[in-house]
This record gives C-alpha cells, sequence and structure tokens, in this order.
C-alpha cells in the first residue's frame, strides 16, 4: 500500500480525499498560477486603504463567502479592534 510518505494513521484517508479532490481541481479555475496571485498582491500593496485580508481568485471568494460575507476585507474587525481594545 502506497502512501506516498504520508504516515498510516486515522488522519490518511482525510488526507487522500483531500489531495486527490485537490488533484481533480486543476482543470476547474480553482488554481491560479504564481502572476495571477503577485497581481493581486501587488494591487493590494498599492492600495492607498489596503484590506485587511482579500481573496485572490473567483473561486476562492466563493470558497469563503459564508465566512466572509459580513466583513470581506476585514475592515470592520480591524475598526472594532481599534475601538475596543487599542
Amino acid at each position: 500500500n502506497q502512501t506516498g510518505g504520508m504516515l498510516e494513521d486515522e488522519y490518511l484517508p482525510i488526507l487522500q480525499k483531500y489531495v486527490s479532490g485537490s488533484q481533480s481541481r486543476q482543470d476547474t479555475g480553482a488554481y491560479q498560477s504564481a502572476d495571477e496571485v503577485a497581481a493581486v498582491v501587488m494591487r493590494v500593496m498599492a492600495a492607498e486603504n489596503p484590506p485587511v485580508r482579500t481573496r485572490t481568485s473567483d473561486w476562492s471568494e466563493a470558497f469563503t463567502k459564508l465566512k466572509t460575507e459580513l466583513d470581506p476585507d476585514g475592515r470592520k474587525q480591524q475598526a472594532l479592534v481599534v475601538e475596543q481594545i487599542l
């Protein structure tokens, strides 16, 4: 049984499923090139008021929507920290 160097423990089936799913998404547009990510990073770095967090693709935006919908750029949380803690 080949595990690709992964430990044969209770996490192996979960990790194998994740890796398999990751490989099957390669042609779906879920992944980006280094140049595509770099373009997003450069745009954020050049922004006058950059977001605290940003997603680098439409896929990642959709994937994280449930978590980030109320504060997509993190500025609300940042303001709350400044107001209540700093």
